[in-house]
């Protein structure tokens, strides 16, 4: 909500990643013709459009949740500034994302989790389901809210996110030790792996550093299949402590955020070196779940404590 306040006060960045060239798809439906728009002290467009849809997935069960009209409200306009800023930032990802959750979020809490609490584990499927079904379905229908490409000759479906998997695939097809141990931040860049579909950014800030748009992908360029098997392990075991926490708000927010991170990988490089911000709050998740007692854990404690165990 600061970034939209200090948008609306004139505050603006230096200089813009995407140099205004590019067409606002999601407010041009609306009838607002504006390009995408870089907030006062975002990091990017895309990344904070991600943010930005976490803050609806929680502003959205603060609203339902909370019964002090205060909190509520709190939770209101939280919602408008975060649709707001998905709006200006273009980033339909985050916004279908961020609904699918939420309406997730409505069914009752043990019955959806006792599912979604797989979604890390099953997540590296997502970009193959992905692009499995925009084989099937026609163009046309494919690329009704794609953004057109800076590069006419690439495939422009979902913004040229199949083209830009293809040439990661193709990077992995042949094994070397760098596909284990992982060749670090920004690591597409190093191998030439950014440089083959950098033309898709020729408006962007860097475009040579240009991600590989999925959690999956991303990861396993920084980190290899050692950090991904570890990233998935710490990301199950999360959503498994939290899928228990029924009747405590904090911990089921938290369960829907990591959920809404997991479907924003399959569009997005979120959970990865390259989106620090959704790494953060990943990791300060983990840290709560993880230093937080099991409650059953506490109960044997207290009955052992009471009860004599005789041998």
């Amino acid at each position: 909500m600061a970034n939209v306040i200090l948008y609306f006060l004139g505050a603006q960045q230096d200089y813009d990643f995407y140099f205004k060239q590019v067409t606002a798809v999601m407010a041009r439906s609306l009838g607002i013709y504006i390009n995408r728009v870089v907030f006062p002290t975002a990091p990017g467009i895309n990344s904070f459009g991600i943010i930005a849809g976490a803050g609806a997935v929680v502003s959205t069960i603060f609203l339902i949740s909370q019964k002090k009209m205060f909190l509520r409200l709190s939770g209101f306009f939280g919602l408008l500034s975060s649709i707001f800023v998905m709006i200006l930032t273009d980033s339909r990802g985050a916004l279908v994302y961020g609904l699918i959750v939420v309406l997730l979020s409505l069914f009752p809490y043990q019955a959806i989790t006792r599912y979604l609490r797989w979604s890390g584990t099953v997540s590296p499927l997502f970009p193959f389901a992905v692009m499995t079904v925009l084989g099937i379905i026609p163009t046309s229908i494919s690329n009704t809210f794609s953004r057109p490409t800076a590069n006419p000759l690439s495939n422009s479906i979902i913004s040229g996110r199949l083209f830009i998997w293809d040439v990661v695939l193709d990077y992995f097809r042949t094994f070397n030790l760098s596909h284990f141990t992982g060749l670090g931040y920004r690591g597409q860049a190093a191998v030439d792996i950014s440089s083959r579909y950098s033309s898709l950014f020729k408006f962007a800030y860097a475009p040579e550093f240009a991600g590989a748009h999925n959690q999956i992908f991303q990861t396993l360029i920084e980190t290899g299949y050692s950090g991904i098997l570890l990233v998935l392990i710490a990301i199950t075991i999360t959503l498994y402590r939290l899928s228990r926490e029924e009747h405590d708000i904090a911990g089921k927010t938290m369960f829907f955020v990591l959920i809404y991170f997991i479907f924003a990988g399959i569009t997005e490089s979120v959970l990865t070196l390259e989106s620090f911000e959704s790494t953060l709050i990943f990791l300060m998740i983990w840290l709560s779940v993880s230093v937080k007692p099991q409650e059953n854990l506490i109960e044997r404690t207290e009955i052992c404590d009471i009860v004599p165990i005789s041998n």
